[in-house]
Order: structure tokens, then C-alpha cells, then sequence
């Protein structure tokens, strides 16, 4: 289960999403990272059991997250960092375009 803390922290970075904010708090993001990775961690276990096709994909539960830094090259979106995160189980890895669990958590 994600803490409420990581919740927090998602909440504090839409509303102070600049790179100054994130650095005076980078602490809080590497708490929140941990327990974002524990979580997928978890939940890849779950999964394994009822999907034999993840337990033999050997996903790294560190590769089904997505990255809190957004690629400013193609998005509207200017602000330096994502206030969400992006789980992705690929039972089909490495090929990303099909992505069979899905789970978005956003404040």
C-alpha cells in the first residue's frame, strides 16, 4: 500500500514543480521512490501468481516505473518534473507497446 507521505509529496511537487523545490526536498523524493519501488515490488508478486506470463517476463520492478523527470523536448507541459507515477507490467518486454497492466496514482 503507498503511504500517505508519497501522496503528499506527489501533491507538494504539482504545486512547487521547480527544480529548486525538488532539490531542498530530495530527501522526501528518495523516501517516496522507495516506497513507490516497494509497491511495485509487491504488487509485481501478486501479479506472478495469477499471470504466469509476468513470472517468466523476470521484470525488474525498477524498469516497470516510470521516470519523475519529464522530457520537456515534447510536452506542452513545461514544468520540470511529473506529479504522478506510471507503472507499467509488460509481460511482453522489452516490447513496450504492450504494456498488459496499467496503473496510474495521482493525488
Amino acid at each position: 500500500m503507498i503511504k500517505q507521505t508519497s501522496l503528499d509529496f506527489l501533491s507538494n511537487l504539482k504545486l512547487n514543480n521547480s527544480r529548486e523545490w525538488f532539490e531542498q526536498n530530495r530527501d522526501l523524493y528518495e523516501n517516496y521512490r522507495s516506497d513507490i519501488l516497494q509497491l511495485t515490488e509487491n504488487l509485481l508478486k501478486e501479479l506472478s501468481k495469477i499471470d504466469n506470463a509476468i513470472l517468466q517476463a523476470n521484470l525488474d520492478p525498477k524498469k516497470c516505473l516510470t521516470r519523475v523527470n519529464r522530457d520537456l523536448r515534447f510536452s506542452k507541459d513545461k514544468t520540470p518534473y511529473k506529479n504522478y507515477v506510471l507503472i507499467v507490467f509488460n509481460k511482453n518486454y522489452p516490447q513496450p507497446n504492450k504494456a498488459e497492466y496499467f496503473i496510474h496514482i495521482e493525488p
